[in-house]
């Protein structure tokens, strides 16, 4: 959850920060909405990653359950 809540302030920031630059026409606010950006995309890819190995490991547990015999 702090993950998810970090990249939407980075997304949010990029875009506050990509507008600024803009209005003013100054290129040091549209680099670091872009940097922002992609903190953003990283920070997405790393909740991918972990809802992926989340979900390998479940399936892994689930599977070893049912070859274990019931007694």
């Amino acid at each position: 959850m702090k993950l998810v809540l970090a990249q939407l302030i980075a997304v949010l920031a990029s875009i506050g920060l990509g507008e600024a630059g803009q209005r003013t026409g100054e290129l040091v606010y549209i680099e670091a909405g872009i940097l922002a950006l992609v903190l953003g995309v990283v920070l997405m890819l790393a909740t991918f990653g972990l809802e992926f190995v989340e979900l390998l490991r479940e399936r892994s547990l689930s599977q070893g359950r049912l070859d274990t015999p019931a007694a």
